[in-house]
């Protein structure tokens, strides 16, 4: 069982940096729902997984793109938001991602339980 976890965090890390990377926004929580379906995960864990990979990944990104922002254009968008710091707009967008891996892993394990019971 502990095994099974550890491969399903090692997997969802994997794709859905891959998917990330190279897809749209939307792709690596896309990954997360299918491995979470796909490895049998209850809810619980799932939901917790998903988020930690995809906070974890969105948190990765955020800073990897603010190191490479010549024009400020964060610190523009943290403008038109209230006036949110550089800072406060990456914990912003890692926040996202923690929501967003915590619904599709739910999503993810929801279908599996769907498909199981028909």
């Amino acid at each position: 069982m502990k095994n099974r976890l550890i491969l399903s965090l090692a997997l969802m890390l994997i794709c859905a940096l891959i998917a990330g990377f190279f897809g749209p926004w939307w792709a690596p929580a896309a990954a997360i729902l299918i491995i979470a379906a796909l490895m049998k995960l209850p809810e619980v864990k799932a939901v917790i997984l998903g988020a930690i990979v995809l906070g974890i990944i969105y948190l990765g990104i955020a800073i990897w793109q603010s190191s490479l922002d010549q024009t400020g254009i964060i610190a523009k968008a943290g403008s038109l938001l209230g006036g949110l710091s550089h800072g406060a707009m990456v914990v912003l967008t890692a926040f996202i991602g923690l929501i967003t891996g915590a619904l599709a892993g739910w999503t993810g394990s929801v279908i599996n339980h769907v498909i199981k019971t028909q």
